[in-house]
């Protein structure tokens, strides 16, 4: 596998060409948008956090071997993930875009070098640190190894183009640089997967249509605003209790402390919790998204979260949009979940028919246990529909 770091000022042009045609799918990320325009804002949201910071776009092309096996695109997030969290842009906004257009598969990420904080993530030796991680992968995941470089200029040629650096560790501690986050297998399915902590993950409110561009900018600075009122302090405060333990207001939005590093970042249209369980974040994020008497939501992040959320917000009332379609089939499945469970609650038996097709749409979901079988309760209790 190769890689090669690229570093640019602006986003939306890039994802604009990176999105165009059928050849482009989305596969993961931290952004909420689903369009140029939409995940520029965002990105355009925490540069205004650091404002003289010059080249703050990495675009960062990771290609298989054109003979290595095919990845799924659950194994190509979680590889970006694990490249990502290893460069060090855990908080950033990020968006993980796949291409089939050519004889090798390949990915491009994205992602905006500033985090929530505003603090720029240093490219101090990037492309060795890449090759460092990429190794790791080909080791996880069986793949084609990149060959070492040869010596004296080819060396440098092949560094500049096609990242084939040493892969030698013996330098490491001199860039400061700390380990990868390790590889295991999964238990149900026995694939290699990455243990990686809970980067980012994503809520966000549908916008209504606009007229105008403007009309659209003059929207989310409204929400934006009510971020800054004492209200939102006192809400938010109410919501959290004592778990709570600061909140930062700016001009790009608010962003909630919890025991550290558990963070919440509000923009106003979208809310990004960091370093937290899935269930944890999924749970946080829907009470979040009551208090600001959100009616509709949608999510990003890795499809635990993503499961865990939509349960939580269906739950609680609210309606879910999925962001693509196979969002719209993990939706199925927990409505599905809900109707099954909320059947056993009432202390009425199951049908094998209903058994037959929840573990037909799990097994469509290909991550999922396809012989769950829902818990068999007996305590009366609302039916979710």
């Amino acid at each position: 596998m190769i890689g090669k770091a690229i570093k640019g000022k602006g986003a939306r042009g890039l994802l604009e060409y990176l999105l165009n045609g059928e050849r482009a799918s989305i596969i993961g990320g931290t952004l909420a948008g689903i369009t140029p325009r939409d995940m520029a804002a965002e990105i355009g949201a925490i540069r205004r956090l650091r404002p003289k910071m010059g080249k703050a776009i990495l675009h960062l092309p990771l290609s298989a071997h054109p003979q290595d096996k095919t990845l799924s695109d659950q194994n190509w997030s979680d590889i970006c993930n694990f490249v990502a969290h290893g460069l060090g842009y855990e908080g950033c906004p990020m968006k993980f875009i796949r291409h089939n257009d050519t004889d090798h598969d390949h990915v491009h990420m994205v992602i905006c070098r500033i985090n929530a904080q505003g603090q720029a993530i240093s490219d101090s030796n990037d492309y060795r640190r890449i090759e460092t991680l990429l190794r790791e992968v080909e080791r996880q995941y069986h793949l084609h190894r990149v060959e070492q470089p040869g010596a004296g200029s080819k060396r440098k040629h092949q560094k500049e183009t096609h990242m084939n650096t040493t892969d030698k560790t013996q330098n490491l501690q001199d860039d400061a640089y700390e380990p990868a986050p390790s590889m295991v297998a999964d238990p149900v399915q026995g694939i290699p997967v990455i243990d990686l902590p809970v980067v980012a993950m994503t809520m966000m409110q549908p916008e209504p249509r606009h007229s105008s561009k403007r009309a659209a900018d003059a929207y989310r600075r409204e929400r934006r605003r009510e971020l800054m009122t004492p209200q939102y302090s006192e809400a938010m405060r109410e919501a959290f209790g004592v778990s709570l333990h600061n909140i930062h207001q700016h001009t790009g939005g608010a962003v909630l402390y919890f025991d550290k590093p558990k963070a919440i970042r509000d923009n106003g249209t979208s809310v990004t919790a960091h370093h937290m369980s899935h269930q944890e974040a999924a749970q946080m994020l829907v009470r979040m998204a009551k208090v600001k008497k959100w009616k509709s939501v949608t999510f990003t992040g890795h499809p635990d979260f993503v499961r865990a959320a939509m349960l939580e917000a269906l739950k609680t009332g609210m309606t879910v949009e999925p962001a693509d379609a196979m969002q719209a089939g993990v939706l199925d499945t927990v409505k599905e979940q809900l109707r099954v469970e909320s059947v056993t609650l009432t202390g009425k038996p199951v049908q094998p028919s209903q058994l037959a097709a929840f573990r037909e749409r799990r097994r469509e979901q290909g991550n999922l246990d396809p012989n769950y079988i829902p818990p068999q309760h007996h305590t009366p209790s609302r039916r979710f529909g």
